[in-house]
């Protein structure tokens, strides 16, 4: 592998245009930890627009790895070491900014519940029944999206481009609102 070869993958989920990795199907590589343990990339892929890497060992056993923990069999330059971690920089910002625009899509979410809430409550003050089906069912769907968060953040944990204590990063272009105003 020279420093000029690289595979540009195809766009899944959210990978940003024009990233590239420096890894290709078909080269041998070595654990950054364990260079005497080589494996032979068989795939390489992205889950939720982090690459992640299907490796075959001598012996057949097939397993994942990322690309910033695999270096060339035959060693690798400073150039590429620079790469890979430009690599892994702009895919930590990526899992950042995914993590920050899931965690305001879920509040924007939990927002339009609380009117929903609201408006439940001012029916019943009021003497009506209303029919709390439409608040039930977004308060499930709710739910269902803290847990898909939950998850989104322990796979980037897993692939150590998210720190397990990181926050979402603040966007002070969302800022919180007063859902009684309606």
């Amino acid at each position: 592998m020279t420093d000029n070869d690289t595979a540009t993958i195809p766009e899944t989920d959210t990978l940003t245009a024009g990233e590239e990795c420096l890894i290709r199907a078909g080269d041998e590589f070595a654990f950054a930890d364990r260079p005497d343990l080589r494996v032979t990339v068989a795939r390489i892929s992205t889950d939720h627009g982090i690459f992640v890497c299907s490796v075959r060992t001598p012996a057949g056993e097939y397993g994942f790895a990322r690309p910033w923990h695999l270096v060339p069999a035959e060693g690798a330059t400073e150039h590429w070491h620079q790469r890979m971690r430009e690599l892994y920089a702009a895919q930590r910002a990526h899992a950042s900014d995914l993590v920050r625009r899931r965690h305001h899509e879920l509040a924007d979410q939990a927002e339009a519940i609380a009117r929903q809430f609201i408006a439940l409550a001012c029916a019943v003050r009021q003497g009506g029944l209303p029919d709390p089906d439409p608040a039930t069912f977004a308060a499930e769907d709710f739910l269902h999206a803290v847990q898909d968060l939950r998850d989104l953040r322990g796979d980037l944990v897993y692939a150590q481009v998210l720190a397990a204590d990181d926050p979402a990063p603040p966007d002070h272009e969302h800022e919180p609102q007063d859902v009684t105003a309606d």
